[in-house]
């Protein structure tokens, strides 16, 4: 339902400011809504869109609300959808400017030669871009498709619950996992459903590879299912807990390359089953079945590393191992193989690590400084150097032979996106603002207001920077800045 009502009729426009006003401050700094409530890119000093998203437990209802002021009026608007308070809001502006202000027009607003899509729900699913088309999943169940340059809508497709993690897009299909533990097919193009499998509560979205997708079911299952019709191929039940710590950041996918399909998880183990049988190929056992093991999969050796601070360098082949190796810290992030280096985060030291992917010998360590250990770590390397996240809330540009930093870059709140380095640029985001940034020498280029953590969902491609948020916006910039 569509609500609009006169929250106040002033004898003057003046006190019709100062109203609205007390109002926005009342709204911003006691209500306890989080700052991801407000949207930036349709704030203005007589005009506010903010979300209240009441907690789940109470059967409560999102609502969306819009209040502004136009002469001597302030009004607001509320409607349990995004896109139609974003859309209907200028409307009732324009209505009151006519009223009260014949022949005024409210400003436009400043143009970044992008645009920004809104969502009802967090956007923690990462884009997809495809032939001038943008996929996205949403927390408020839907599976979107947007014109790349536009934004416009090309088609939207409700699946009951949240998505919360990346679509898998390919050869002409789009597939998505919600919380409900339904996944989906639809045609790419018209958005059409093609099949839908419930399996069981889910922990990762959907990987597809070789004709099959594969997804993890309950019971620490993974299961593989025919691309074209849905139907099951085989499931394999591991031994031990896939994702024991549910509230855990990360959630172990399984990567699958070479006929193969590599399981890690939070069993301390690393399984090989057959792509197309399920059948075990191999099975390493390293230690601690309560460690965490994430993969990566590449010149047909599989790199592992566990959270309890161990490195493995295993023969995708056969599982046996070729070198293995301890840092001084515990693991928290998937490890990033860049050329003949594996670079890791070195989590309980605030460090970065860099090995020899050949011989797992230690080249260097670089130890950030600063108060704020939870900052999300990546690698992203270009011209030799790598840069990463670190504490104290910094961006760091590392010398890939040394480890020595060559410059870093503050980011208030630390990094939650990023980085990642295209060109000449380096992107990074942090506490609702992303940077872009010189991969030189670091200097700013430019820098856009999110209004809330960009979860990690960062895509540059095409000459446009894509990033989804949890305030709900899907937004996109134009490479070269606004």
């Amino acid at each position: 339902m569509i609500s609009v009502s006169v929250d106040w009729v002033s004898p003057s426009s003046t006190g019709a400011r100062k109203l609205f006003a007390a109002e926005v401050d009342e709204i911003k700094n006691s209500s306890g809504l989080p700052p991801s409530s407000f949207d930036p890119t349709t704030e203005g000093s007589d005009f506010l869109t903010y979300t209240v998203a009441p907690h789940m437990s109470d059967g409560r209802k999102r609502v969306d609300w819009t209040i502004l002021t136009v002469g001597p009026v302030v009004a607001s608007l509320s409607a349990p959808s995004r896109l139609a308070v974003r859309l209907l809001s200028p409307r009732l502006r324009d209505n009151l400017l006519a009223r009260y202000r014949p022949g005024d027009h409210a400003p436009l607003p400043a143009s970044t030669g992008g645009w920004s899509y809104p969502t009802d729900g967090t956007v923690s699913s990462r884009p997809v871009v495809v032939n001038g088309v943008v996929y996205v999943g949403s927390g408020d169940g839907k599976v979107y498709a947007l014109d790349a340059s536009t934004g416009a809508t090309r088609w939207s497709f409700q699946t009951g619950t949240s998505i919360d993690y990346d679509l898998a897009v390919t050869d002409g299909t789009v597939y998505a996992a919600n919380s409900a533990g339904k996944t989906v097919a639809l045609d790419a193009a018209t958005g059409r459903q093609l099949w839908s499998r419930r399996i069981g509560a889910q922990d990762g979205g959907p990987v597809v590879a070789e004709r099959s997708v594969y997804i993890w079911a309950e019971d620490s299952e993974v299961v593989a299912l025919d691309a074209a019709t849905g139907k099951e191929q085989w499931r394999f039940r591991l031994d031990g807990a896939v994702l024991e710590d549910r509230f855990a950041r990360l959630l172990p996918r399984p990567v699958v390359a070479g006929g193969v399909v590599y399981i890690g998880g939070d069993h301390g183990m690393v399984y090989a089953l057959d792509a197309g049988s399920g059948a075990q190929r191999w099975l390493f056992r390293p230690g601690k079945p309560e460690a965490r093991m994430e993969l990566v999969v590449t010149r047909k050796v599989v790199y592992a590393s566990s959270t309890d601070g161990k490195v493995y360098a295993l023969d995708a082949a056969t599982g046996a191992a070729r070198w293995s190796s301890r840092l001084d810290s515990s693991i928290f992030y998937p490890l990033v193989v860049a050329g003949d280096v594996v670079y890791l985060d070195g989590r309980s030291e605030r460090a970065t690590y860099a090995l020899d992917a050949h011989t797992g010998k230690r080249l260097w360590r670089f130890q950030s400084k600063g108060g704020d250990p939870h900052y999300l770590w990546s690698a992203s390397t270009a011209r030799g150097l790598v840069y990463v996240g670190g504490a104290g809330g910094k961006v760091y540009a590392l010398d890939t032979s040394s480890g020595v930093a060559r410059w870093s870059f503050p980011v208030a709140g630390g990094v939650d996106t990023g980085p990642l380095v295209k060109g000449s640029t380096l992107y990074v985001g942090g506490d609702g603002t992303l940077h872009a940034l010189d991969a030189i020498s670091g200097a700013p280029r430019w820098s856009f207001e999110t209004g809330s953590s960009t979860s990690d969902t960062l895509v540059v491609t095409g000459g446009m920077v894509y990033v989804g948020n949890w305030n709900g916006n899907l937004d996109a910039l134009p490479t070269k800045g606004s």
